[in-house]
């Protein structure tokens, strides 16, 4: 045991208090600077999302604000990711500017190839958004890769699954599909029969992808989107990836035009 003389500023431990002060700086210092990286990787996730100002032009008419997103937005991610992932949070922000709230939920872990689990996970997110507590009358569903593909076989009610019921189908709006994954990635299999399978009651359905996105293949889409009963409308943002992540800020002003 170390004992203290009068007038030392060692502790018990033989640390000094310059020491431990160091100490605590460091640390401080470390964490500050995994903030900041982590604000900046954000930062760099808005950037290439639309900007507000692109979101909101399309919902004005004549000066006067038309919610036509519906007052709540229901954000799906895609395959393998979270609600938590630094795009998905992008997308979030940048979505609220559009609605009353946005709900972004986590599918559960599992086979993604059983879809009666993902699409009640979504159909709960609807009558969520619907309850007594968030009393959202209008209701528009936008899924990224896999989470729009999961949207559509919702809607459709192919493969088994459960359909909405209809007070939670009137509420939804609209889709908007973010990278709709139409090709199967090992195989190239096209994957339409969600959209092939739509009504002509279903809602409007926007689709936006990258020119460059590797599972999408715009000759087939158009095909699909011809055979498809609902209203659809495709967004191709040049230079793009899956990702929809733009080379140039050209590109980002393309897809602000989405």
């Amino acid at each position: 045991m170390v004992k203290m003389r009068r007038g030392s500023n060692k502790s018990k431990s033989g640390i000094t208090a310059q020491k431990q002060k160091k100490r605590t700086g460091t640390s401080n210092g470390k964490l500050a600077k995994v903030k900041k990286q982590r604000a900046a990787r954000e930062a760099a996730a808005l950037s290439r999302l639309p900007s507000r100002t692109a979101f909101e032009g399309a919902l004005t008419r004549g000066g006067h604000e038309v919610r036509y997103a519906g007052r709540a937005i229901v954000l799906l991610h895609g395959a393998g990711g979270s609600s938590a992932h630094a795009s998905m949070r992008a997308w979030k922000a940048r979505l609220s500017s559009c609605c009353d709230e946005v709900l972004a939920i986590d599918f559960p872990k599992g086979d993604e190839r059983d879809l009666q689990p993902l699409t009640a996970c979504v159909a709960e997110a609807v009558a969520r958004a619907t309850d007594k507590q968030h009393k959202h009358t209008r209701v528009l569903i936008a899924g990224v890769g896999n989470g729009a593909r999961i949207a559509m076989h919702l809607l459709a009610a192919v493969d088994e699954v459960q359909p909405l019921s209809a007070t939670l189908r009137a509420a939804v709006v609209g889709v908007v599909a973010l990278s709709f994954p139409l090709l199967r990635g090992s195989t190239r299999q096209v994957r339409d029969e969600p959209l092939r399978s739509l009504g002509a009651d279903a809602p409007p359905v926007l689709f936006v992808s990258g020119a460059r996105d590797g599972k999408m293949d715009f000759g087939q889409f158009e095909a699909v989107r011809r055979a498809c009963r609902a209203r659809t409308q495709l967004h191709m943002v040049e230079g793009a990836d899956q990702a929809l992540r733009p080379p140039s800020e050209h590109g980002v002003e393309a897809l602000d035009a989405a």
